[in-house]
C-alpha cells in the first residue's frame, strides 16, 4: 500500500464542474430549492465519486449553526462574528465576503 498519492479532485454542483481541484470545497446557497453535489477524486490507482442531495429552505439560509432552527442563537453567533471581525461564511447572507449589521438583521427578521 502507497499512501500519500496526488489525487486529482473536481467537484460538481448541479453536473457543472466548480474548477477548484481542491479535496474540501464550500458553498454558500442563495436560493432555496434542491441541488446535487458531487465529488471525484481519481489517481493511477482508479477513481471515487461520491455525490450528496442538498435541500435548502428558506430558513436554513439563516441557521447559522445548522441545528434545524433559526433563533437567538444564531444571532449571538452572527453578533460575535461582527464584534470580533472573525469571518464566519454562514453569517454573511449577502455575500459580500464581510459579516455586518446588515447581516444579522436578515437573520432576525427570520427568527422563530
Amino acid at each position: 500500500m502507497t499512501t500519500d498519492q496526488p489525487v486529482t479532485s473536481t467537484w460538481y454542483l448541479n453536473g457543472a464542474n466548480q474548477n477548484n481541484n481542491t479535496q474540501a470545497w464550500s458553498h454558500t446557497w442563495e436560493t432555496e430549492g434542491q441541488y446535487n453535489v458531487t465529488y471525484v477524486g481519481a489517481n493511477g490507482n482508479g477513481s471515487v465519486s461520491l455525490t450528496w442531495n442538498v435541500s435548502i429552505t428558506p430558513d436554513s439560509l439563516y441557521d447559522v449553526n445548522l441545528d434545524g432552527l433559526v433563533n437567538q442563537t444564531d444571532l449571538d453567533i452572527t453578533w460575535n462574528s461582527i464584534n470580533t471581525a472573525i469571518y464566519c461564511q454562514r453569517c454573511d447572507i449577502n455575500n459580500n465576503e464581510e459579516v455586518e449589521l446588515f447581516d444579522w438583521v436578515m437573520i432576525s427578521g427570520n427568527v422563530a
